[in-house]
């Protein structure tokens, strides 16, 4: 266990758990941010887990953590065999009072692996709450009838809505997608007015509107 001594220093610096394993997947060290966690949580061992198994605890969970377990003993064993230059993997790590998600990442070392648990709490709960703003939109839109579209300037694709498809009685697999294809659904005399707000639709104009 000693020779991973010369490193803990580097690994206090860390804000995120760590331990490192041997070969076999025993835990020769772990930082500082391991302990606090540990402690914080009550699942402080004898030594903060060392010389434990670390696959042979996650082989032995059961319920509905159990998989999750598994998945991260069989990709660090990937990892400590040569197979996998890394494992990646996201899981919740829920308290009582607390919903957590964590990443876990494995990244061989000369004799082992290192093991890091990285709070991603904060990003989770960012991307869940853009995805209930984008149902809720979506939602929206579809009770109001308005239609969305979104223009790729540089490799000229224009991407429609559902509900701008019904609205122009196209369909996906009917309309183009290029600029070209929009214009043909614009009457003629509605062209110069058209050309004269896409100009004004650049950086320096805020919203424009059209009729």
């Amino acid at each position: 266990m000693p020779r991973f001594r010369a490193d803990d220093a580097v690994l206090d610096a860390f804000p995120f758990h760590i331990a490192v394993l041997d070969s076999g997947g025993k835990i020769v060290t772990v930082n500082d941010a391991w302990r606090r966690f540990a402690i914080a949580n009550g699942l402080q061992s004898a030594n903060f887990a060392l010389g434990l198994n670390y696959l042979e605890v996650c082989e032995g969970v059961y319920g509905r953590s159990s998989a999750g377990a598994l998945a991260a003993a069989r990709g660090i064993r990937s990892v400590l065999s040569g197979e996998a230059p890394e494992f990646v993997l996201e899981y919740p790590c829920h308290s009582p009072t607390q919903h957590r998600w964590f990443r876990l990442v494995s990244t061989p070392l000369r004799d082992g692996t290192l093991v890091m648990h990285i709070d991603i709490t904060n990003q989770r709960q960012v991307e869940d709450q853009l995805r209930r703003h984008e149902a809720m939109l979506s939602s929206a839109v579809r009770i109001a009838g308005i239609g969305g579209w979104d223009y790729d300037i540089v490799n000229d694709r224009l991407d429609w809505a559902d509900v701008t498809m019904r609205i122009f009685g196209t369909t996906g697999e009917s309309f183009g997608g290029t600029k070209a294809d929009f214009l043909d659904f614009v009457h003629p005399d509605d062209m110069d007015a058209l050309k004269a707000t896409e100009d004004k639709a650049d950086p320096d104009h805020g919203t424009v509107e059209m009729e």
